[in-house]
């Protein structure tokens, strides 16, 4: 298992790598973040039955927000991750990619999701039981349950590879 930020560390990385090749990328915003880091939870869940990362995902306004990511850059709404990129985010990128399970399952998500925008990614979450089982009592405290997301992701999976 990894830690939050390595997982996040990844994330940048690639986004950066990206932004460098094309000057239309989105930006990464901590709430960008957030929503990678939800799906790529979810998948590895669905997949592989067991936590890609040890942290709580709660359901909160706008969207699925994973509390230690969030403590880290709390006190900014829409940081600008993408300047973060320092040694250690690259070391973090490496090592995260030398294991195959997490490397599939983070290309996948960044794959599937990366040509949204925040706001899509917002809205998509929105749609989503993990999130929408807890609407109606939005806090830090509302949990979104490994159990509930692991369930959740494993129905898409299914439908995808139908």
């Amino acid at each position: 298992m990894f830690t939050t930020q390595q997982i996040a560390n990844w994330f940048i990385a690639r986004e950066n790598f990206d932004m460098l090749t094309d000057n239309n990328h989105e930006k990464t915003t901590q709430m960008r973040l957030h929503k990678f880091l939800y799906y790529a939870q979810g998948y590895f869940l669905a997949i592989y039955d067991e936590q890609l990362f040890d942290d709580k995902i709660v359901a909160y306004t706008h969207g699925p927000l994973v509390l230690g990511l969030f403590e880290k850059y709390s006190g900014t709404k829409d940081i600008e991750i993408a300047d973060d990129l320092t040694e250690k985010v690259a070391d973090d990128y490496h090592d995260v990619s030398s294991n195959e399970d997490a490397f599939n399952v983070l290309e996948y998500v960044y794959d599937k999701y990366n040509n949204l925008t925040t706001g899509q990614l917002r809205n998509q979450t929105h749609k989503e039981d993990p999130w929408k089982n807890h609407e109606s009592n939005l806090s830090m405290n509302e949990k979104i349950l490994p159990k509930e997301m692991q369930d959740y992701f494993k129905k898409s999976l299914a439908t995808v590879f139908k």
